[in-house]
């Protein structure tokens, strides 16, 4: 029963799951709402795959999923992992094995890369911002081509360029900086990185592929929401329109540029 119930639910939440939650018109107009969507679907999805390939490994106890579980717990501490399995129940520890391995191991390469890549960013803002910035909180870099993004990674960076101080209406620019300090305030570098960290391993699977794009974009419209709340609809508008003149930011960063703009701009 658990084996049919798990791998029902696995396949539901990993493979339609996804498909139809990107189709839901709400998820545009709520977007924290749809982010926890998102994870609550891929928690369940995950563990219950875990749960199908735990079921297949303890096939042979005549018992409860709990019970083969505490069967297999004893074999590993008895250096005897494999004792009474099966060919059929050995590829069932092997794959829970894998999955749960590559669910954290990908988490904690990615999480240990994105801070390297980070750190020596911030090196380099160190030494490139500009001293006389106007804000306190934010770094100005002398670059022509207009550039808003934030650096995660502790409290968080804000960086503009020269060329987008000079390049927009007060309250355009406004609205961009709102919006940046709503990435900061809300830590939205934590959101994306448990999902973004095991997509090449997992790519085959429809919901490794969906949700980091999906994500990405709402959190683009939970900032947007922010820079609403403290500036005005106006000129959030008007920066949006104009996102696509901005430069490309660097990899790793949170930026304000040309994506999802036609859905963030209809909502």
């Amino acid at each position: 029963m658990v084996f049919w119930i798990s791998g029902w639910v696995a396949f539901a939440a990993l493979v339609c799951g996804p498909v139809v939650l990107a189709r839901m018109r709400w998820c545009d107009m709520y977007p924290r709402v749809a982010i926890a969507s998102w994870y609550a679907l891929g928690f369940i999805g995950w563990s219950s795959l875990a749960t199908l390939f735990l079921a297949i490994a303890t096939a042979p106890v005549n018992a409860s999923l709990w019970q083969g579980i505490h069967v297999l717990i004893r074999g590993f501490l008895k250096a005897e992992p494999l004792k009474g399995l099966g060919l059929y129940e050995a590829v069932g520890l092997t794959l829970w094995f894998d999955l749960t391995t590559l669910l954290v191991g990908s988490w904690l390469v990615g999480a240990l890369q994105l801070r390297r890549r980070r750190i020596r960013h911030g090196e380099l803002l160190d030494l490139l911002a500009m001293s006389d910035s106007p804000f306190v909180d934010i770094d100005i870099i002398d670059h022509e081509v207009p550039l808003a993004y934030f650096v995660p990674g502790g409290s968080g960076r804000v960086v503009l360029s020269r060329g987008a101080l000079q390049s927009f209406e007060p309250s355009e620019l406004d609205a961009i900086i709102e919006h940046e300090r709503g990435h900061r305030d809300g830590r939205h570098g934590l959101w994306l990185l448990p999902l973004t960290s095991m997509t090449p391993f997992f790519a085959f699977i429809p919901y490794a592929r969906m949700a980091p794009v999906a994500i990405r974009a709402h959190i683009e419209m939970a900032a947007d929401d922010v820079a609403q709340r403290r500036g005005s609809l106006e000129g959030l508008c008007g920066a949006l329109r104009s996102a696509s003149t901005f430069g490309l930011a660097p990899w790793g960063t949170m930026a304000w540029d040309g994506s999802v703009v036609e859905r963030r701009l209809a909502r």
